[in-house]
């Protein structure tokens, strides 16, 4: 193999990233690659430091209830008091249209070109 392997040149400064990253709130990937360009006059642009620090995090962790919020949940109600159902609508014969008429067909078109054997 001829050469190095690709190495970001974002890799002496992942301490520094990570640090900022860590802060609550995070400091927001264009802070950073303007504190870099600044600092260390390193020119990259937000996405790049993103997807950096995308390459090195772990996957997102499955979002679960808190073991907090169910230590302090509300005890479920013994029983739910019953709703009545209400009675079904009847359709009122003495209505004169139905409910639903079925669409009209469309008037046929006269073909725009006679196409017979007399040319």
């Amino acid at each position: 193999m001829p050469g190095k392997p690709y190495q970001s040149k974002l890799n002496p400064y992942l301490q520094e990233i990570h640090r900022l990253r860590s802060q609550a709130p995070p400091v927001s990937y264009q802070e950073i690659a303007r504190l870099l360009r600044e600092k260390h006059g390193i020119v990259v642009s937000p996405n790049g430091i993103f997807s950096f620090v995308k390459a090195r995090s772990r996957r997102r962790a499955v979002y679960t209830i808190s073991p907090e919020f169910i230590a302090n949940a509300p005890a479920p109600p013994e029983s739910r008091p019953k709703v009545e159902q209400p009675e079904p609508v009847r359709p009122n014969e003495s209505l004169s249209k139905p409910f639903f008429e079925p669409p009209t067909p469309k008037p046929r078109r006269k073909p725009k070109y006679h196409l017979s054997e007399d040319f």
